[in-house]
């Protein structure tokens, strides 16, 4: 049951609400898949999946879109079926690899599953690393954000936090350099630092919406400058989003926490609400929205 748990926390990340239309006509065998996971219905992505594979089998985004599309049908599944997804979801990250290695972010994909899976399920910190050394070599940036990770799981929090802050030091442009150092930060209750960062990527990136949402979400998790971080978050839905980063939906959601530890919680329903009709497939505004 814990192997379970903890993978399921990586594959939140993988088959999460940041799903988006990409007009690379490279990528439109997985528009089903993605559209499918958007709305929730992990069945059809599943069959939307396969099938793209199956029409395409040395297709790389193709087996990766499979496999996040496994991930998710693994969060679904009951204690006795789960592996059997979670196995799927590996083969098919590592198909996607094997088949394309400039591929970043199925590499991505495979060193986070590497690194959060147990043993038992195929995780491994040594293939994760190795993994990070060839995304560093496609993309620094990312490579030093995976790398952190990885050192995260080993529990080397200065290592950790000093290839965050080389990732952010190399691009502050870069949502991912930026999100990672910012999530570190606040899981290690440092956000004093978690909003430094913010502002730094503001003043890197003035007309990017990025910082508006990692400010309003080290705002919800501190405790802090919560009223500011619903004005922040105001501003990242004033434009649209970044294709592979947190969503208008992510953002009612976190509005709709904000609202509710502030007891306005009618007006943290409606922030909830709309976060669904955006997602319907939106596990944490509906998980929210029932416990209000």
């Amino acid at each position: 049951m814990r192997a379970k748990s903890v993978l399921f926390t990586l594959l939140v990340l993988l088959g999460g609400t940041a799903i988006a239309a990409d007009v690379d006509p490279r990528t439109r065998p997985i528009e089903p898949v993605r559209d499918a996971l958007a709305k929730g219905d992990v069945d059809a992505a599943v069959a939307a999946g396969e099938q793209a594979v199956a029409a395409d089998p040395k297709c790389s985004v193709c087996q990766q879109w499979l496999g996040r599309a496994y991930g998710r049908a693994a969060r679904q599944a009951s204690m006795f079926t789960a592996m059997s997804w979670i196995e799927k979801c590996r083969a098919a990250f590592e198909k996607a690899v094997e088949l394309d290695g400039k591929n970043v972010d199925a590499r991505v994909d495979l060193a986070e599953f590497y690194a959060e899976a147990p043993g038992v399920a195929g995780g491994s910190l040594e293939k994760a690393r190795a993994q990070a050394v060839e995304i560093a070599r496609l993309d620094p940036v990312v490579g030093h954000v995976i790398l952190g990770r990885v050192k995260m799981k080993d529990k080397d929090l200065p290592g950790a936090e000093a290839e965050y802050k080389q990732a952010f030091a190399t691009d502050a442009k870069s949502l991912k350099a930026l999100a990672g150092l910012v999530n570190f930060y606040t899981e290690q209750k440092r956000f004093d630092d978690a909003f430094a960062v913010c502002a730094k990527a503001q003043e890197a990136a003035p007309d990017s919406t990025r910082a508006h949402y990692q400010f309003g979400k080290v705002a919800l998790l501190s405790g802090r400058e919560m009223e500011k971080g619903l004005a922040r978050l105001d501003l990242f839905l004033a434009k649209p989003p970044d294709k592979d980063g947190p969503t208008w939906a992510d953002a009612h959601w976190r509005k709709g926490n904000i609202l509710a530890a502030l007891g306005k919680k009618a007006e943290a329903k409606a922030e909830y609400e709309t976060a669904l009709k955006l997602n319907p497939g939106h596990a944490g505004a509906a998980k929210d929205l029932k416990s209000l």
